[in-house]
């Protein structure tokens, strides 16, 4: 095994591309149970690489437990995406592991309680083919609901290529 002097050690950092991204504010849906494009959790991509990224989603739904809440993570066009999630809320009356799989846009759903606030972490692993694009959050309510379902401002991800 060799050790890399302090010089190529920062060489590779700089090669390993990390985003921080944390939304710049809350974003809400009311009425409407059809996935849309997240503001602002996306990531670029380019062809042939590979991504681990981590979603963390503040999600605060209205004075119902209707709506409840869906995503799907989309990748481009001929890549992979393995991934699992689970999350929990602020009574601690819902919680699990909500999915695991490997097939880009397929919706999952989460419980969430009325007028409670859930935390749910999302990790992804995405394999992309010779199509650059991006890695995107898509979400919205399980059921159209009259009521806010907010991910808040304080969500984010963190995604590192890996190759």
């Amino acid at each position: 095994m060799t050790i890399a002097t302090n010089e190529q050690a920062l060489a590779a950092d700089i090669l390993d591309l990390v985003f921080r991204i944390k939304k710049a504010g809350d974003e809400t849906v009311n009425n409407n149970n059809t996935l849309q494009n997240d503001d602002d959790l996306i990531v670029p991509v380019s062809a042939n690489e590979i991504w681990v990224v981590r979603f963390y989603l503040r999600i605060l739904q209205g004075a119902s437990a209707a709506p409840n809440f869906k995503y799907a993570v989309v990748v481009p066009a001929a890549a992979v995406v393995s991934y699992v999630s689970y999350y929990g809320d602020d009574n601690d009356t819902n919680r699990a592991v909500t999915a695991c799989g490997s097939s880009s846009a397929v919706a999952i759903t989460v419980i969430a309680g009325a007028s409670e606030r859930t935390f749910l972490v999302i990790d992804c692993i995405v394999t992309n083919g010779g199509n650059a694009g991006n890695i995107q959050l898509q979400w919205a309510q399980a059921n159209a609901t009259g009521v806010d379902t907010i991910v808040e401002e304080e969500s984010c991800l963190i995604a590192h290529r890996i190759f």
